[in-house]
């Protein structure tokens, strides 16, 4: 019986399991930081609805620190996926070839 290819495919990754694992872990952690981003626009909106002004430029500068880290650890994520991506498409090409 043949395997499915997902099943080879895997196969190939296991050699790179380390790099998955990365790009999983800046993955998951990019999408966090887009998590909390909303929830200090909240906070700012309602400091600034009550009327108070006091700490609202930290709330400014942390949305701006946020999303900057943000769009880092996507760069990071998105670099890391397709680097794996194209050790695995090496890897399949010299088996073809071999």
């Amino acid at each position: 019986m043949n395997k499915s290819p997902f099943k080879r495919l895997l196969g190939y990754m296991k050699a790179h399991w380390k790099l998955g694992l990365a790009s999983i872990m800046v993955s998951t952690v990019s999408s966090v930081a887009g998590l909390i981003t909303p929830l200090y626009a909240r906070s700012a909106i309602d400091e600034l609805l009550a009327g108070g002004l006091e700490h609202l430029w930290l709330y400014a500068l942390m949305i701006i620190v946020l999303t900057i880290i943000q769009g880092l650890l996507g760069f990071a994520s998105n670099y890391t996926s397709e680097y794996l991506a194209q050790r695995v498409i090496y890897d399949l090409r010299n088996a073809v070839y071999k």
